[in-house]
């Protein structure tokens, strides 16, 4: 599948962001849609036009339109194209929750899991935490999520408690992940106004409080750009 943007729809997407996603403009969405119709090239416009749509529901409280938006995108989606557009499934657990509409979403849920076809390990725990939560003690979390679990904890750099059961390890692994989270924004914060002479302590620090690979890198990526950055300019 083809996966071209076109100028109208950054456009479209920029006036609805500077009006507050105001549901006023679900109808110049939808007419987007059906011009994008038939040409495959513009595919990518189309799907991403629908999470807007969809976003726009859920920000003006109209939850059961914005759910009916992505099943109707999901059902339609290949495997490859569920993981692609990974946003959809991330927001009609949380809508599909609120609702108590769950099981409309599982299927796609259990898709998006176990299809490989996507590294977005955030995502992944996400749906994967939202699965056994609302899906205890169904089959596929022992014989089908094990090796999505040690997928993500790899690429995370997580160790993860082999002698627990795999609901204790994903809830563990859950919970350091928030953490870690949590703690970069102030870390960033209190880097920035060190003096250079004691940057490298509070990086020290942060690392040995927050072993998660991704949020090192995270670390690591901030202080490149503060070095890389000209003198006079703050993040």
């Amino acid at each position: 599948m083809k996966t071209t943007n076109i100028p109208e729809f950054a456009e479209l997407c920029h006036k609805v962001a500077i009006n507050k996603l105001h549901i006023k403009y679900v109808d110049e969405i939808q007419s987007f849609c059906n011009a994008c119709e038939g040409q495959p090239e513009l595919d990518s416009s189309r799907i991403k036009a629908k999470n807007l749509m969809s976003l726009v529901y859920v920000n003006n409280g109209l939850s059961e339109k914005s759910l009916e938006v992505d099943l109707e995108s999901m059902s339609q989606f290949s495997d490859e194209m569920l993981s692609r557009y990974y946003s959809t499934i991330s927001g009609a657990i949380i809508t599909s929750t609120d609702l108590g509409r769950m099981d409309e979403v599982r299927p796609f849920a259990f898709r998006f899991l176990i299809s490989k076809n996507t590294n977005n390990w955030s995502t992944l725990l996400k749906v994967l935490v939202w699965y056994i939560k609302h899906y205890p003690d169904t089959p596929e979390i022992t014989n089908e999520f094990k090796g999505v679990f040690y997928s993500i904890s790899s690429t995370m750099g997580y160790l993860p408690d082999l002698s627990a059961s795999l609901t204790d390890q994903v809830r563990s692994l859950s919970e350091e992940n928030m953490r870690n989270d949590k703690n970069l924004n102030p870390f960033s914060q209190i880097y920035m106004e060190t003096a250079k002479e004691n940057q490298k302590q509070v990086l020290s620090d942060y690392l040995s409080k927050n072993p998660l690979f991704v949020f090192r890198e995270f670390a690591f990526d901030m202080v490149k750009m503060k070095k890389l950055a000209p003198k006079n300019e703050r993040f």
